[in-house]
């Protein structure tokens, strides 16, 4: 996974997250289960941490390869341990224990925030960064199968950048898309995105994520025009950030099943009966929502 300026934070965030349900056809399954309670703020984490937990029901207590555990740092933070293809866990990956959490360490992609992305994408035969790897599409679909799926971490900021991905089913890596994308809808292949969904510094009023099924981190903030955010296939997001956006006022995750932590904040046309029905439709996750609009379900942001 490529490293940039803010990764401290988000690295924590996804040492907390459960592993995605397999979407195909095998038994395994998430051993984690939604908590209750109230959050301490954006990019919270939880306060005790644990030695992996990402287990396989179906091996014998083995790990699903690609998925994420957490696991204990000498600082006491908690880690990354990722499973490898054998099964079993690589070695801890320890977080600067100094590094800021919260929406406001993420910057702009005018101060470096996306890294060097602003410079394209390379001159590789698929058109993407080097970095990245897409399958070749079988002939007669018009989607990638999930069996071969798109690798990398895709860095997004123009449509010309989108296109390559419109293929993939299953991404191994992150998405994060910023800046001057006119649809993301365009994306009707896309399922699941193994670690980090970001959509970010968006100039769309609507933003619509149709396929998505599973991410670890679905994430959307820093938008000033954006008023509605829909993902209808969305059934599990180990965490969820939605904050600072001017103007959003309507969330549509109809489909939305488990999530570990809900996040919402700094959206002030957004009430917070939307936040707190989203918490109670998943099952009462860790919930956090702060300064939005005002209604009866603010007490219960906490």
């Amino acid at each position: 996974m490529k490293t940039l300026p803010w990764m401290g934070a988000m690295a924590l965030m996804l040492a907390a997250c459960d592993p995605l349900v397999d979407l195909g056809d095998s038994d395994s399954s998430s051993t984690g289960s939604p908590g209750g309670g109230v959050s301490g703020g954006p990019g919270s984490v939880p306060p005790n941490p644990t030695t992996p937990v990402t287990t396989n029901p179906g091996s014998g207590g083995g790990c699903v390869p690609g998925t994420i555990g957490t696991c204990d740092c000498p600082s006491g933070f908690p880690g990354a341990q990722e499973c490898g293809f054998d099964g079993t866990y690589l070695p801890c990956e320890c977080d600067d224990p100094q590094a800021t959490t919260g929406w406001d360490t993420w910057g702009s992609s005018s101060t470096g925030w996306w890294g060097s992305s602003s410079t394209g994408w390379g001159s590789s035969s698929t058109g993407g960064d080097p970095g990245v790897y897409i399958p070749e599409l079988p002939p007669g679909e018009t989607c990638l199968p999930p069996e071969l799926p798109c690798e990398g971490d895709f860095d997004i900021g123009s449509d010309a950048q989108l296109e390559p991905m419109r293929i993939c089913s299953v991404i191994q890596g992150d998405v994060y898309i910023s800046g001057n994308v006119e649809t993301v809808s365009s994306l009707p292949c896309l399922r699941e995105v193994s670690t980090i969904f970001v959509i970010i510094e968006s100039p769309l009023s609507t933003i619509e994520v149709p396929a998505l099924e599973a991410a670890g981190l679905f994430a959307i903030g820093v938008s000033p025009n954006l008023q509605s955010v829909s993902a209808p296939a969305l059934s599990q997001a180990a965490d969820i950030f939605i904050g600072d956006n001017e103007s959003l006022s309507s969330i549509d995750l109809p489909s939305l099943v488990f999530s570990k932590s809900i996040e919402i904040f700094n959206n002030p046309m957004l009430p917070d009966c939307v936040a707190v029905e989203l918490a109670e439709q998943v099952g009462s996750p860790v919930l956090s929502c702060q300064d939005n609009l005002e209604d009866m379900c603010s007490p219960m942001c906490g």
